[in-house]
């Protein structure tokens, strides 16, 4: 049962990158600008937590079968009509779907393991696995989709999404045993405080999503959705504190390691975009990149998975879970350093090793902190812990990607301001490039004045991919930076001693 929702958590992970790296040639098939467009990406990543406080409730309830073989109907329904449909509005509701049946996956698996595997007795092995799914996943995903799109075009995510859906939705009316409806946790479900979370990490997530296509709160729809998303957030706490029964016991954060784990979940989230987000857009803004190049980088994490995820846990079994932790956000540092001298000659091989250490990282960091969210508690605080660590996955990736974005874009202005102040009419340097530019474009042509204007235009060009380039070795400094900091003060958790698995010695 673990290992089919772990294979659904693996594909969710990957639709979810697929609508990313498809979007602009969903955006041209529709006739829709990138900015637009960017609303199917949007809902997708605001209907997920819609889904994972429910998933709890629906589990003690409908039992896991009913709730997988709905989330999986959800998706392959949605999918379907998505092949039926090329406008804007109806794909944007399919999307909103999409996002809250995938996001079932995760918070599923990892309810599975808390409540199948009792501490030393198979938890340590099932939240390997449930780290493991949530991460191999973006190493497949733009290989993936330059196939899906040379071979079904635009609509090649949602035929991958509905033959994965039917298959796990097949495998779980197989191997799953039906469960009887219990009505008692419908009707003494907190609902106020569902209502109250779900909706207030639905509006921060869509807030964050937009921030910096909008420039953050120069947008009077972006300001609404944060200053929404906080206040609900709010409520939700007053409510949870306040339930006689609460879905979500937060009273669990005052335990520190379950609350460190679960801040550096929402916080330290963006490190795991240096490859998601910063590499493959500098790829495809200096270099033109499309899916099916990226996936020649991005490929490069599956074996490092294969590898570093069972490393990760032969260590956790001799050390402590700090040093697996400080090994994971070492690495992400290490990739981030790697590439603060990198120029616009760059391409997929000087990434490489980068990739290497991004890897090592992810399998480390990820499950480190799950072996912290987990220290102490048992099946009744399963609840609790895979909807958090879910909800801060999902809330610190937008984060996370605004912040990056934010980051390159605002450095990348003030790179090309101070270049632009240089390259003006009387500059030597400005002078002696452009001459050299249309000496190489009169050498085709025979007309000197288009030759010289070719010759401004590529300049210009060149000025901005080097602003851009600064911009990247700006946040490639400002992650290894923060990652180094966060790798020393991983000794101020408190230390836990896991349980020895059965038969180990003490």
């Amino acid at each position: 049962m673990v290992a089919i929702a772990a294979c659904g958590c693996v594909a969710a992970i990957v639709s979810g990158q697929l609508g990313v790296l498809a979007l602009p040639d969903v955006a041209g098939a529709i006739g829709r600008s990138a900015f637009d467009a960017s609303w199917l990406t949007t809902v997708y990543l605001a209907a997920q937590p819609l889904s994972v406080p429910l998933a709890p409730v629906c589990v003690a309830a409908f039992g896991p079968r009913r709730v997988l073989l709905w989330a999986a109907a959800g998706l392959a329904v949605s999918s379907l009509g998505e092949l039926l449909t090329n406008s804007l509005w109806p794909l944007t509701v399919l999307r909103a779907v999409q996002g809250a049946s995938s996001g079932m996956f995760p918070i599923m698996t990892m309810l599975l393991v808390m409540r199948s595997f009792p501490p030393a007795k198979g938890q340590k092995e099932g939240l390997l696995l449930f780290a493991a799914a949530t991460s191999v996943g973006i190493g497949l995903a733009a290989s993936l989709c330059g196939w899906l799109l040379e071979v079904f075009g635009w609509q090649g995510p949602a035929v991958f999404q509905l033959v994965w859906a039917t298959g796990i939705g097949i495998a779980v009316w197989m191997r799953f045993a039906p469960s009887p409806f219990a009505r008692g946790p419908v009707a003494s479900a907190d609902w106020r405080s569902y209502v109250l979370l779900a909706s207030g990490c639905a509006c921060m997530v869509a807030g964050l999503s937009q921030a910096e296509r909008r420039f953050w709160f120069e947008s009077d729809l972006v300001v609404t959705l944060l200053a929404m998303g906080a206040g609900l957030l709010l409520l939700a706490c007053v409510s949870l504190l306040r339930a006689p029964a609460p879905f979500i016991q937060l009273r669990l954060l005052a335990i520190p390691t379950f609350g460190w784990a679960i801040f550096m979940a929402l916080t330290l989230r963006f490190a795991l975009l240096v490859v998601a987000f910063v590499i493959p857009q500098y790829l495809v803004r200096l270099q033109g990149y499309r899916p099916e190049n990226l996936g020649d980088v991005t490929i490069w994490l599956l074996p490092v998975h294969l590898v570093a995820f069972p490393l990760a846990y032969a260590v956790s079994r001799w050390a402590d879970p700090r040093v697996v932790l400080m090994i994971g956000l070492a690495a992400f540092a290490a990739a981030a350093f790697v590439n603060i001298d990198l120029d616009p000659l760059w391409a997929a091989d000087q990434f490489r090793m980068s990739l290497v250490l991004l890897g090592v990282g992810q399998a480390f960091f990820v499950f480190a902190l799950l072996l912290f969210a987990t220290h102490g508690l048992g099946p009744p605080q399963g609840p609790t812990a895979g909807t958090l660590f879910n909800l801060t996955r999902i809330v610190g990736q937008a984060a996370g990607a605004g912040f990056i974005a934010t980051l390159v874009t605002e450095r990348e202005k003030h790179h090309s301001h101070v270049l632009v102040d240089q390259i003006t009419a009387y500059s030597d340097v400005a002078a002696e490039r452009t001459l050299m530019l249309a000496r190489t474009f009169s050498a085709v042509g025979s007309d000197p004045e288009l030759s010289r204007t070719q010759a401004t235009a590529t300049l210009g060009r060149q000025v901005s991919d080097q602003a851009f380039v600064l911009a990247y070795g700006d946040g490639f400094t400002v992650l290894a930076a923060l990652l180094a900091g966060a790798a020393l003060l991983v000794w101020v958790l408190p230390g836990i001693r896991t349980p020895p698995e059965k038969g180990e010695d003490i």
